[in-house]
């Protein structure tokens, strides 16, 4: 869009030129540092595709742009690496949901997810996470477990049964702060 600053959309063109040449890269078995030259998976290919087809990738440039400029007041706060940061975090993101709706065979990632829907490897790190979701609520187990007065060391069965409490009032508040059809 012409509204777009001219240093917005060179972020965005940078991003997307970046994931474009590794996973090309990826694919003709150059090394890359951020795209393993691991067998060929069905996400993989379907990355391949998504960066190396100019009508998709640009697709996602325009959404990432999309982001960018209803967001003005970052263009004069943040740094480049900042806003290509929250650019990812957007396209990323793009990407896990769309994911959520597609057969196996078209997803751009291997995440598995947990039968609720949520991430399974969202779930296996909410112990060493902590989370802000909306309304204010926060969780945090090593807050909970220092409320406790808990340990791993002293009672490690005690430690992992309420981990598993934990991991489900989790996934019950992200599912709750998406709304019913969650």
């Amino acid at each position: 869009s012409e509204d777009l600053s001219a240093r917005a959309s060179a972020v965005v063109d940078a991003f997307y030129d970046d994931l474009s040449a590794q996973h090309r890269e990826a694919s003709f078995g150059s090394y890359s540092p951020t795209v393993s030259s691991a067998p060929s998976t069905p996400a993989r290919s379907n990355q391949l595709r998504l960066y190396g087809d100019d009508r998709r990738r640009l697709s996602a440039a325009a959404q990432s742009r999309q982001f960018l400029e209803a967001r003005h007041d970052w263009l004069s706060a943040l740094t480049d690496a900042e806003l290509r940061a929250r650019v990812a975090l957007q396209h990323f993101t793009v990407l896990d949901v769309e994911d959520l709706a597609l057969p196996s065979s078209e997803r751009r990632t291997d995440d598995a997810f947990v039968e609720s829907g949520v991430s399974q490897q969202l779930v296996l790190d909410a112990g060493r996470s902590d989370f802000a979701l909306p309304g204010g609520v926060e969780l945090s187990f090593r807050q909970e477990l220092e409320a406790r007065g808990a340990s791993l060391e002293a009672n490690s069965i005690e430690v992992e049964r309420l981990l598993r409490d934990f991991e489900q009032r989790l996934v019950d508040a992200l599912l709750q702060s998406l709304g019913a059809d969650a």
